[in-house]
């Protein structure tokens, strides 16, 4: 079964963005000259999704009015290029908007779209994982999950500092880029971590996974955690990682975005030579 429709959950606070954040989406605050959530749903249509869900607060409407193309412009070539992006996901790519209204967690926001997924295996992509590459990571993963027919989340080496603010897996590897996943743990004390391979926000999850949050307990910060569902999915009908060679940033931090838009300046022509002179002083 062709993957079609895609979660992308934004109904999250950013209170590591405060105050901007009271004013704001986090996920409309740009990376250099483009949103988070502009590159999320840009992934999903070159994967071939045909419908992405965002889950929303109320008061993110702005996340709706960037995606309305109706605003026209002879700006620059830079600025044309995006407007002509967001017209082209508008006529490929259904969006659906999904409020949380009591947000509790990622595993809540992957339950309100229950109904709309209507039994179909589904991808996840977070916005505050931002992965750039000639190809859209999702897209691999449903190739993944269309030949194995297992769910498959998206897994990165990362440094053993970073560890106890990841969830962390314990996997052995079968192909080149994929592994089966043994066991998975949220946010573990370094010298507990299995290994250094860390879920990155990615996932093609079956179906069965709405069954399984419906009965998971809330896990830490009095939240249903997606990773406690998908560690019972591993015991019941496994789970597969696939470890992506492309460039990641954690655009859900301040610092990371702003490595991010750095990175994103220096392929730009325009102000490449500027950015570089800068970093003289």
């Amino acid at each position: 079964m062709d993957i079609t429709k895609v979660i992308i959950p934004v109904a999250g606070l950013g209170t590591r963005f405060l105050p901007v954040t009271k004013s704001i989406p986090k996920a409309m605050i740009p990376i250099f000259d483009t949103p988070s959530i502009h590159y999320a749903v840009k992934e999903a249509m070159i994967a071939g999704m045909k419908e992405v869900i965002i889950v929303m607060s109320r008061g993110q409407e702005a996340i709706i009015e960037y995606f309305n193309n109706s605003l026209k412009s002879d700006r620059n070539s830079n600025y044309n290029q995006k407007m002509d992006e967001i017209s082209y996901i508008n006529n490929n790519v259904s969006l659906n908007i999904v409020y949380q209204d009591n947000p509790r967690g990622l595993g809540d926001a992957i339950l309100q779209c229950k109904d709309i997924i209507n039994g179909e295996p589904f991808g996840v992509i977070l916005p505050d994982d931002l992965i750039l590459g000639n190809n859209s990571i999702i897209s691999e993963m449903s190739k993944v999950y269309t030949q194995k027919k297992s769910s498959v989340i998206a897994i990165k080496k990362v440094p053993s500092i970073l560890l106890p603010n990841l969830g962390v897996v314990d996997a052995k590897r079968i192909e080149s880029k994929v592994y089966e996943i043994l066991n998975m743990v949220e946010k573990p004390k370094i010298e507990d971590a299995p290994s250094d391979l860390a879920i990155i926000g990615r996932y093609i999850l079956h179906y069965e996974i709405f069954e399984t949050l419906e009965k998971t307990n809330l896990g830490i910060n009095g939240e249903i955690q997606l990773t406690d569902a998908i560690d019972s999915l591993i015991k019941d009908i496994g789970v597969l990682g696939y470890q992506f060679p492309e460039v990641h940033f954690d655009v859900g931090t301040p610092l990371g975005l702003l490595k991010a838009s750095i990175h994103q300046s220096m392929k730009n022509e325009e102000f490449i030579d500027d950015i570089k002179s800068f970093f003289k002083f």
